[in-house]
């Protein structure tokens, strides 16, 4: 018998099923290995529900709730879909990214007056080429879209951002931003993630 998993409305079940092998009590005449945890404030009975169960006799109401609280693969119906489609706060490197990098590069290694001058300005201190990378790791992409976001006054804000390694230094950029502008704008961020200054480039 197929187990429901529809929208739920008041004073029906709701069914939250995992692929993954659960310990759950023995109930004879339950389909779908359903367990009945209790009514919610709204009147909604909340169940689980495992293709692969492994039935064993739990005597205490707590063991039932040790089974829910630690199955990892326990959902309801739709929230792990939204989660998949959520897009990566890195974009993949092109074009732009490898342009920037070896422009980025020329700045750090430059010993030009102007340029020692800019970084200075910029709070830049890297001084190699090797100093310089981009970056794809998503948990350093999610900081930079906090940080991007204090900055712009948007704190909800889903971003693809563009994020390069400059030594201790960040620089992070939103390549939606401006497209028509003459400049690009990378915002220049400490190691700790506080604002310094916005470089302008082409």
């Amino acid at each position: 018998m197929p187990c429901s998993n529809g929208k739920p409305s008041k004073g029906t079940t709701v069914t939250m099923e995992s692929a993954q092998p659960l310990a759950l009590p023995q109930q004879p005449g339950k389909s779908c290995h359903q367990l009945e945890l209790g009514r919610s404030t709204e009147g909604v009975t909340m169940s689980i529900s495992s293709r692969n169960l492994t039935a064993m006799p739990v005597t205490r109401a707590a063991d039932v709730v040790r089974a829910v609280i630690f199955s990892s693969a326990l959902v309801l119906p739709g929230t792990a879909s939204a989660a998949r489609s959520s897009p990566p706060v890195c974009r993949p490197s092109d074009v732009t990214t490898v342009r920037t990098v070896a422009h980025l590069q020329r700045l750090v290694t430059s010993s030009t007056s102007s340029d020692r001058a800019l970084k200075d300005s910029l709070g830049i201190t890297a001084t190699k080429a090797g100093d310089v990378a981009y970056v794809t790791a998503e948990r350093t992409c999610a900081k930079a879209l906090t940080a991007f976001n204090t900055v712009m006054a948007t704190p909800s804000q889903t971003r693809q951002l563009y994020v390069f390694k400059i030594g201790k230094d960040f620089a992070v950029e939103d390549p939606t931003m401006g497209q028509n502008a003459e400049y690009r704008g990378l915002r220049i961020f400490s190691r700790v993630w506080a604002y310094k200054r916005t470089y302008l480039t082409y």
